[in-house]
């Protein structure tokens, strides 16, 4: 194995033995996409980026990148035609970006924080949905090289619906935990698809960390 962090701010974990040119990668929850500049460094894999956020879509196509397939929508376990998302907007930060707009979620969390803060800005809207086996299906996918996840809690839904079929298509996955609560049965499923399951404390702040679950070479 050769595992890599990719750094305080992405703080996701892969090995990067199992990624070539010919590699697939789904990247949930892209944001304004820091994860996929950052892989663009090392590898030219195709990649399959999905982001709920109206305005981070936006920037995502505006940027253009080659060899990549961005879906407007979220990525979820169990399938309904529509979520509401809640999306932050607060004062730019150096990059010209809004400060909290990594936040967006379907779940509503963090609103709280932001109700009586007149720098920042509450929307909510419907987006469309998509599943692991609906992006598989649509795309002929026949295998998935890594599979990135930070969807602000929608990884607990995503995993706990993940079947064996999908997931021996999968070789490993790195994902932002969100709820300590889940966390628990989050890897036990994970570990009764097969996976090895290791968690990282982060970079920038020990206090958090992620989640990596590989599937471990069969024996001769």
């Amino acid at each position: 194995m050769k595992l890599v962090n990719l750094g305080a701010g992405l703080e996701h974990i892969l090995d990067m033995e199992l990624i070539n040119e010919n590699s697939v990668i789904i990247d949930a929850g892209a944001n304004i996409g820091e994860f996929i500049e950052k892989m663009r460094t090392l590898t030219t894999a195709k990649i399959y980026s999905i982001e709920c956020s109206s305005y981070n879509y936006k920037v995502l196509c505006e940027k253009q990148y080659e060899n990549i397939k961005t879906y407007h929508c979220a990525l979820v376990g169990t399938k309904v035609d529509k979520v509401t998302l809640t999306e932050y907007a607060g004062l730019p930060k150096a990059d010209g970006h809004p400060r909290f707009n990594q936040w967006c979620n379907i779940y509503d969390k963090h609103s709280d924080r932001f109700t009586a803060d007149p720098n920042v800005k509450v929307v909510k809207y419907d987006v469309d949905t998509i599943t692991l086996g609906e992006l598989i299906k649509e795309n002929d996918i026949q295998s998935i090289d890594y599979l990135k996840m930070d969807v602000e809690g929608a990884e607990y839904d995503i995993i706990e619906n993940l079947t064996q079929e999908e997931a021996d298509m999968i070789q490993q996955i790195s994902m932002e935990p969100h709820d300590d609560l889940k966390n628990a049965a989050m890897v036990r499923k994970l570990e009764s698809l097969g996976f090895v399951v290791k968690s990282f404390k982060a970079l920038d702040n020990p206090s958090v960390g992620e989640y990596y679950a590989y599937k471990p070479k069969k024996k001769d």
